[in-house]
């Protein structure tokens, strides 16, 4: 008796009629789709309705994965051969051989050089994943990419000439910045080893200027304390990440030096309120934060109710000598903002001075503080008055250099200063001080180079 194959298969037949296209049918020509299209910056949006486009084979092969509705036209015993191959212990066969194809597309992708392309792709990554009742968050926060995360990749892959990218500007959008924050934006809500990841990845390229802008943008890597957003939710501050504005400038050279320059809104009722305000900032492969608090009673060498300053390390980075000094000018003074930085490339916060030269000497303090004598109203400047003097804090460590904690529960080698050691750094507690501008941000500049301090200088 012979049977022909094309006539309709028995009702016990258990090979399925539609068995999922192969892993590398799904893989097939993602090379050249990638390589020959135009980078542009697309944000990463819902998956469309609309079927994609037949020129896209990465989408073409997760839609053929991830659809559940069969057609109105399928037999009855398609039907049942169908029910049979989503029955796998628990989870559908189907569903891990989408689980799989998604790994190995996300892989390319992150391995290539990023396109247009990513941002198909990865919508229809979503919608293959929801199609199988799987998580595509979770899929990207699995560390399958040799034992990271594919975001973690796809930021030490980023171009060079992107990642030193001369405009750190937080809050501005760049084209090299696309993939990762579609990466991100689509593992929401993020985990604990997510944001290690991204931090880690960050200051091993030391980028600065990526790491502010994925904080200003997502706010579980700058977590507001609850004072902090009660204050700044009703002044039109954004409050969705970190709100304060910092800037790096690595000086060229074998000194290791850099100047962080900072925009601390409402810095004073922070301080007052909060207690505390402590800002973040990558430079010379190191990450670093500054502390800004109140000290508590009963704190060794410093007067209750002081502020303080603190400098250190954190999230695995290499001990380091330090000698800095924190500069903060008078409000007054017509200086640049970090929101609207000088045209010309430099510093901003910096005019080109002496300062940023190699070579940096602590200026000279007066052994007395004692007021000029009153003047004849005739002989005062019809100019607007003289700008008060800069507050300059040294911040240096000992015999010890400045290193991260080796435990999350053990303390961190620090340095921690008052403000009063400098001549006028007291005066930032003062209402109507003239060291913070009329919309109470406070404006300051730290200067530093990685080597054990001299006597007499910062940069050598």
């Amino acid at each position: 008796m012979i049977i022909d194959k094309d006539k309709t298969p028995f009702p016990d037949d258990p090979t399925p009629t539609e068995a999922p296209p192969s892993y590398a049918y799904a893989l097939r020509g993602s090379s050249t789709s990638l390589a020959t299209t135009s980078y542009s910056a697309p944000k990463f949006t819902p998956p469309r309705q609309s079927p994609p486009r037949a020129s896209s084979s990465f989408p073409t092969a997760l839609g053929s994965l991830g659809s559940r509705k069969s057609s109105k036209s399928s037999s009855k015993s398609k039907g049942k051969a169908s029910a049979r191959w989503f029955s796998f212990g628990g989870l559908s066969k189907n569903a891990k051989q989408v689980h799989a194809t998604v790994q190995g597309l996300v892989r390319e992708l992150v391995k290539q050089s990023p396109s247009s392309e990513f941002a198909s792709v990865l919508a229809s990554c979503a919608e293959a994943c929801d199609a199988q009742g799987l998580g595509f968050s979770s899929i990207l926060q699995d560390p399958f990419i040799e034992g990271h995360l594919p975001v973690y990749w796809a930021i030490l892959k980023r171009p060079a000439e992107v990642a030193k990218a001369p405009t750190q500007v937080p809050g501005i959008e760049l084209e090299g910045d696309a993939f990762v924050m579609a990466l991100l934006a689509a593992s929401s809500p993020m985990s604990a080893q997510t944001i290690a990841e991204v931090r880690l990845a960050c200051v091993l390229n030391s980028d600065h200027g990526l790491f502010q802008r994925i904080r200003r943008r997502f706010r579980p890597f700058a977590p507001l304390s609850g004072t902090d957003e009660m204050l700044l939710s009703d002044r039109g501050v954004e409050v969705a990440g970190a709100c304060d504005l910092v800037t790096v400038e690595e000086i060229r050279g074998d000194v290791g030096a850099f100047v962080a320059s900072f925009d601390i809104i409402l810095f004073q009722l922070r301080m007052r309120v909060s207690k505390t305000v402590k800002i973040e900032f990558i430079a010379r492969g190191r990450l670093w934060y500054i502390l800004f608090r109140t000290a508590p009673p009963n704190t060794n060498g410093h007067r209750a109710g002081s502020w303080l300053v603190t400098l250190g390390l954190t999230d695995n980075s290499s001990p380091t000598h330090l000698d800095s000094r924190l500069l903060i000018e008078d409000a007054g003074e017509s200086r640049p903002s970090l929101e609207h930085p000088p045209s010309a490339p430099g510093v901003p916060h910096t005019p080109a001075s002496p300062s940023l030269t190699p070579r940096i000497s602590l200026p000279s303090i007066p052994l007395l503080s004692v007021p000029p004598p009153p003047q004849h109203p005739s002989r005062r400047s019809s100019h607007s008055k003289k700008p008060r003097p800069t507050i300059s804090l040294r911040i240096k460590t000992g015999s010890k250099m400045l290193a991260p904690p080796v435990l999350p529960s053990s303390a961190p080698s620090e340095i921690t200063v008052s403000l009063e050691e400098s001549l006028l750094g007291a005066s930032l507690q003062y209402e109507n001080s003239s060291y913070i501008d009329s919309e109470g941000t406070l404006k300051a500049r730290l200067e530093a180079r990685l080597a054990k301090p001299d006597s007499d200088c910062i940069i050598c």
